[in-house]
């Protein structure tokens, strides 16, 4: 295998990586925390990752504590003798009364709150009633858990298992493409953002199985 020290040794270098498919992808079901297992082609698009990055030794593998983010790093990691560390940071972000409905059966009011969802930045601009996760929230524990984790693999490389939203998120946060949304951006399962940090300073390395959508501007 690839040692797994990177080029500036000052530097983590952290693969973060969508979950497989799951049943609820393939139905058009939001699914925020709600949880949903992996379907046939979700857990071989997992082996088939796995053997992608054989040859990278990674000194940690991290997960969501979510079954589907939990189930995906199990089928990375089989081969590996590596534990997979679970944490509660990098959930998918809480979507309240969205979580478990269909895309293509909103109602006009959910439908309406869809296309809110990007402005509900911080606790106050929470619709009442919704228990919608405000993206600051979110962000702040994603950014929390990732720069504890810089610093705490230095010159090392560590796979992070997790979701959509919040790599979508982060790309934002990180001014990718000059995006204002993450929904301008198609994430794929098993998408791959690939960034260099020291816990203060975050770079974009490379991405992998996502790509701006035809309506970017």
């Amino acid at each position: 295998m690839n040692d797994y020290t990177t080029a500036d040794k000052k530097l983590a270098e952290l693969w973060i990586v969508r979950h497989g498919q799951t049943e609820s992808n393939q139905e058009g079901i939001f699914q925020g925390q709600s949880d949903s297992a992996l379907t046939d082609l979700g857990k071989k698009m997992a082996a088939d990752y796995a053997k992608k990055i054989q040859e990278i030794n990674f000194a940690a593998i991290f997960s969501s504590d979510l079954g589907r983010a939990v189930e995906t790093a199990e089928i990375i990691a089989l081969e590996r003798d590596i534990q997979i560390q679970t944490t509660a940071l990098i959930r998918e972000r809480h979507l309240g009364i969205l979580q478990g409905q269909r895309h293509d059966s909103l109602t006009k009011q959910l439908q309406n709150l869809l296309e809110k969802l990007d402005k509900i930045k911080k606790e106050n601009d929470v619709p009442a009633g919704t228990k919608i996760e405000p993206v600051e929230k979110m962000n702040q524990r994603i950014m929390t858990f990732l720069r504890e984790t810089a610093v705490a693999y230095p010159g090392k490389k560590v796979l992070i298992i997790t979701h959509g939203g919040v790599i979508g998120h982060l790309l934002v946060k990180l001014a990718y493409k000059n995006i204002k949304k993450y929904r301008e951006l198609k994430l794929y399962n098993l998408a791959t953002v690939i960034l260099q940090s020291d816990g203060t300073d975050f770079f974009i390395k490379d991405t992998k199985n996502l790509e701006l959508r035809s309506d970017h501007k």
